[in-house]
């Protein structure tokens, strides 16, 4: 529970700062960048299935 109060007040805190952010980048860089995000944590969760084995 007291993991919960410390999350939803800094994410309703930086929510608005996040998106002025990605509305202020290229949208193609924006897409580019989360594009490279998920590969990144595919990657992560892909080497973690592996290792488990």
């Amino acid at each position: 529970m007291t993991l919960y109060t410390l999350i939803v007040p800094a994410t309703m805190l930086t929510a608005p700062i996040g998106a002025r952010i990605a509305h202020s980048i290229n949208p193609a860089r924006l897409r580019l960048a989360f594009a490279f995000f998920l590969l990144l944590t595919s990657l992560r969760m892909f080497s973690s299935v592996y290792a488990s084995l």
